[in-house]
């Protein structure tokens, strides 16, 4: 996806679907420093702000999937 200044973003994962589009980032390894886990957060956060933009009025979801340790987490 682009932004509006023109950088591109990649994400693992982008469900288009009727109801929802929904943005999974995985991560590997163990994340324990909660500093570096916000960052993963920002991240998924400017992924949702793009796709809210290409998409109005549509619900967007954002998850990050922590592969080693199994946790799920949405990103509000």
């Amino acid at each position: 996806m682009v932004n509006r200044q023109g950088e591109l973003y990649r994400t693992d994962r982008l469900l288009i679907e009727p109801e929802v589009i929904s943005i999974i980032d995985f991560k590997t390894g163990q994340f324990s420093d909660e500093a570096i886990k916000k960052g993963h957060a920002r991240q998924v956060k400017n992924y949702k702000a793009i796709l809210e933009e290409i998409y109005p009025g549509r619900k967007v979801s954002g998850w990050l999937l922590y592969i080693d340790s199994g946790e799920r987490e949405e990103v509000l």
